[in-house]
């Protein structure tokens, strides 16, 4: 008979969110869906963007406030509490080792008349598309 094939350990994975706050780059995996959406946003006729950025005590830079706007931009695709990860491709938040709020906000207001946003959405749902279904019931925790 064949000798047994030489037994090679499994790469260590994190199995805890503990150890995903250990500067990768990622964000930390949320039990449920997570999403990454890209878009752009466009300056409206007085020249706004309309977008309200803040950071968190963790230094993730978030989307507060989403103004609606007359601009036909990818405003719809983003959502308040996203977490911006890129903007116009530069990193984005001080945990991720990126630019910090300030750097964030002042990239968005010397943006000509268009800023691309990477944003990170965590425990996002699947609110579009055949197989969402609207159960009765109270809603789930938080």
């Amino acid at each position: 008979g064949a000798p047994p094939p030489p037994t090679v350990p499994a790469p260590s994975l994190p199995d805890s969110p503990r150890s995903a706050s250990s500067g990768g780059g990622f964000p930390p995996a949320a039990p449920s869906r997570a999403l990454t959406v890209e878009g752009s946003l466009l300056r409206d006729p007085e020249g706004r963007f309309k977008v309200l950025i803040k950071e968190d005590p963790s230094g993730s830079v978030f989307i507060d406030t989403l103004a609606p706007s007359t601009a036909q931009d990818d405003r719809a695709k983003f959502r308040e509490g996203d977490v911006v990860t890129r903007i116009d491709g530069a990193p984005v938040g001080r945990d991720r080792g990126g630019m910090s709020l300030a750097e964030a906000r002042a990239r968005i207001k010397n943006a000509p008349s268009l800023v691309r946003l990477t944003v990170y959405r965590a425990g996002a749902r699947a609110d579009h598309g055949p197989q969402s279904v609207a159960l009765p019931g109270p809603a789930p925790p938080p």
